[in-house]
């Protein structure tokens, strides 16, 4: 399947989840993994935490989180993103189970919890996490910020390759990403982020962020210390 394709079919069937510009909360039927499974597991956080993702993956070095506006540390441990933003989610194509919890960190010297996702077997258009960012009724207005942040790491077996994507006007914008067995920190150019038309980004109506994974490959994913940043 093409990435268009895959990012049309994507377009067609998250735009069903919106009413009145307003994002719902997905609640799925299947999640047979369970959150809990794997609850600590292979999330080695202590000495792997800090580093950044180099090259024009990453877009930027440690150094640019001058004024953070920090969207989730996972630390209250639970679904909710810090305020004023909504909650998180698991959202699929329904063909398989998805595991989804904010769950403990063993061996994290700076985090107690983080946002863990895992899966395998979608056939149609695969998984993704997300969260609401219809901050008060009103989307989110990231015009002062360059750049998006985040801790992340797959662990042994997973799939390392994700998209990111930004819900903004009916449209997604996406942004390809390789993520490390190891923690790193990911920073991302708001600008990267291009729709179907290869229109980039105007970050001053943003209604979700989604990580979404494809189909048939397994994912088993660590997110956390999710923020938009000034360069």
């Amino acid at each position: 399947m093409s990435r268009a394709v895959w990012l049309g079919m994507l377009a067609a069937y998250l735009l069903t989840a919106c009413d009145d510009g307003s994002l719902q909360a997905f609640e799925p039927t299947r999640l047979a993994l369970g959150g809990s499974a794997g609850r600590g597991s292979d999330a080695e956080a202590g000495a792997g935490r800090g580093g950044v993702a180099g090259g024009s993956q990453a877009g930027a070095s440690a150094g640019a989180s001058a004024s953070p506006l920090l969207i989730d540390d996972f630390e209250d441990g639970d679904t909710r993103a810090l305020t004023p933003f909504g909650w998180w989610y698991p959202i699929n194509d329904e063909t398989s189970a998805q595991g989804f919890g904010i769950e403990p960190m063993s061996g994290s010297t700076t985090s107690v919890y983080a946002l863990r996702t895992h899966g395998s077997g979608f056939r149609d258009w695969g998984s993704a996490v997300g969260v609401d960012l219809l901050g008060n009724g009103a989307p989110a207005d990231f015009q002062s910020y360059d750049q998006l942040c985040f801790m992340g790491r797959v662990e042994a077996g997973s799939s390392t390759v994700m998209q990111v994507h930004f819900l903004s006007d009916g449209l997604h914008y996406t942004r390809d990403v390789s993520l490390s067995e190891s923690w790193t920190r990911y920073c991302l150019p708001l600008t990267d982020f291009l729709n179907q038309n290869q229109d980039a980004l105007v970050p001053n109506q943003i209604i979700a962020l989604q990580f979404f994974f494809a189909p048939t490959d397994p994912f088993l994913v660590w997110f956390d210390d999710i923020e938009v940043v000034r360069n």
